[in-house]
C-alpha cells in the first residue's frame, strides 16, 4: 500500500440539507500530497484504521473540486459514514499488485 496524501480533520460541522436531513463534513488541511476525490482513502485514529471507503463530497469554500492541494482547507463527506473526531488522519492510497516470479 503507498500513501499519496494525509490529511488532517481539525473540526466537524454538521450540516442541514433538504427535508430537514442533516450530515456531518469533516473540516480538514491537507497535511500532505494532494486529496484526490477518485482515491481509495482510509481513516486512521490512534494508529488504528476506522474506516475504509470513497469520499462522496470534497468542498473547498462552496465549491466542489476534485483535488485539494497541499496546505489548502476543505471540507470532506465519506460514504456510509460520519463518525469522524477531531485528530483522525484521512490518508489517499493506491495498492499496488507486484507479480510473483519464481
Amino acid at each position: 500500500m503507498n500513501v499519496i496524501s494525509e490529511t488532517d480533520v481539525r473540526e466537524i460541522f454538521e450540516i442541514k440539507g433538504k427535508k430537514k436531513k442533516s450530515f456531518k463534513i469533516a473540516g480538514c488541511k491537507v497535511r500532505s500530497g494532494s486529496l484526490v476525490r477518485s482515491g481509495s482513502i482510509r481513516v486512521m485514529r490512534d494508529d488504528e484504521e476506522v474506516y475504509k471507503g470513497k469520499i462522496t463530497t470534497l468542498k473547498h469554500n462552496k465549491d466542489e473540486v476534485a483535488e485539494i492541494a497541499k496546505g489548502r482547507d476543505c471540507g470532506v463527506q465519506l460514504e456510509d459514514w460520519e463518525d469522524f473526531q477531531p485528530g483522525d488522519v484521512i490518508q489517499v492510497y493506491e495498492e499496488k499488485e507486484v507479480p510473483r516470479y519464481l
